[in-house]
């Protein structure tokens, strides 16, 4: 379905109470891809709006949910997507993040939709001794987990360590040179005060009922 679109290409979007209005997230992230996204189709793009809302609204659950009762304690304002789309054998953009290493976040969420997945290395192989902000690995020829295409990905980041949970050491798999098909990665943060960036506060694309959903979150 991606074979058509142009790369590279990153569209981000503020998706606003994902977790009670599925309904208005789903028609933020369409407007958002029928601005932005050339050469996928109407049908691919409603498949696609209707599954990222989803993801977005388990996401938002599980960052405002306390970890042992998956009760939600407290609201999520926003979530920003970030959709990209590359070239399998781009070897600037189908790798942003070449290094193993930590997000300074409390949890990320990373889909790969098409394409090779995000490489996890397993907890033992990194050495939580070392300080700094550098991940270090206990043996540099450990093999990383590779998260195949269709698996949602829920990784802790600097912020949410605590105990004996630490944040995932992870990075972009590497390119694939002189291979045909696109990488398609949606990741998702939790935005506390989201900035859409324009002066009314409301970016072009969005639908009604996503402009009604954003007075009804900041009246």
């Amino acid at each position: 379905a991606f074979d058509t679109v142009a790369t590279p290409l990153i569209l981000e979007v503020y998706l606003l109470d994902p977790m009670n209005d599925a309904q208005a997230t789903q028609e933020i992230m369409l407007g958002a891809l029928d601005a932005r996204l050339r050469g996928l189709s109407k049908p691919h793009k409603l498949s696609l709006s209707r599954c990222i809302a989803e993801i977005a609204a388990e996401y938002a659950l599980c960052c405002a949910s306390d970890s042992s009762s998956l009760r939600s304690t407290r609201q999520v304002k926003a979530v920003k997507a970030k959709l990209c789309v590359s070239s399998v054998g781009d070897s600037r953009n189908a790798q942003p993040c070449p290094r193993f290493h930590r997000d300074s976040v409390p949890v990320r969420l990373i889909a790969t939709i098409a394409g090779r997945g995000t490489q996890v290395m397993p907890d033992e192989a990194v050495d939580r001794d070392a300080e700094g902000p550098v991940t270090v690995l206990r043996d540099p020829h450990a093999v990383p987990w590779d998260a195949p295409a269709g698996d949602v990905l829920l990784l802790v980041g600097n912020h949410g360590q605590r105990g004996s949970r630490h944040a995932s050491v992870h990075r972009s798999p590497p390119p694939v040179a002189m291979t045909p098909g696109k990488r398609v990665v949606l990741v998702l943060d939790e935005e506390e005060e989201p900035d859409f960036g324009d002066a009314d506060g409301t970016p072009p694309w969005l639908t009604r009922a996503a402009q009604a959903a954003i007075r009804k979150l900041t009246d």
